[in-house]
């Protein structure tokens, strides 16, 4: 018998000890068990998960232009805060069509090279009857890098596999005070 097996049968064994001394120490003692109560609380916190599912947006906007805050960080190889804005915008859930390679991407990555932060992305095949999206990937060699630029925005926005985002195509209007 291993260790861990013997430390679990003792533990079980402990428990079991533990619920034979309250039964003795009070012969009238019920363990816990699924009340009205309890059915009741039960009902309210589904309620309560439905409303807050409901309220939770199901799409998530996307701004078809370089925003104020990405201008700084696209050329900065060195800035903290890169990683984390610029993917979240950029790779998380994105997908483009390059009509010059007639080619649905996946944008997988983010790479700093050619002195500019570049999305890293894998092609796609794409079964129009099935609308099944297969990752088309023999090695490193498949990848393509893409600048963040007004030409990825208008990839983005040509690919029909993006779902769940709201597209914002122009800038706001600046607010005056």
């Amino acid at each position: 018998m291993g260790i861990k097996k013997m430390d679990k049968e003792t533990f079980v064994s402990e428990a079991l000890k533990a619920q034979h001394k309250l039964v003795e120490a009070d012969p009238g003692y019920q363990f816990k068990t699924w009340t009205e109560e309890d059915e009741k609380l039960g009902a309210v916190i589904s309620q309560v998960r439905d409303v807050v599912a409901a309220s939770v947006p199901t799409t998530r906007p996307f701004n078809l232009f370089i925003e104020d805050w990405e201008t700084a960080l696209i050329t900065n190889k060195n800035n903290g805060i890169y990683p984390r804005r610029i993917y979240d915008k950029y790779v998380v859930g994105m997908f483009f069509f390059d009509d010059d390679d007639t080619n649905h991407f996946k944008i997988i990555d983010l790479q700093f090279n050619r002195r500019q932060w570049r999305v890293t992305s894998a092609p796609l095949e794409l079964d129009e009857e099935t609308g099944e999206v297969t990752l088309v990937m023999d090695g490193e060699s498949d990848l393509e890098d893409y600048e963040i630029n007004e030409i990825l925005h208008e990839m983005i926005l040509a690919c029909k596999l993006n779902k769940g985002f709201a597209f914002i195509t122009s800038r706001p209007e600046p607010r005056r005070v």
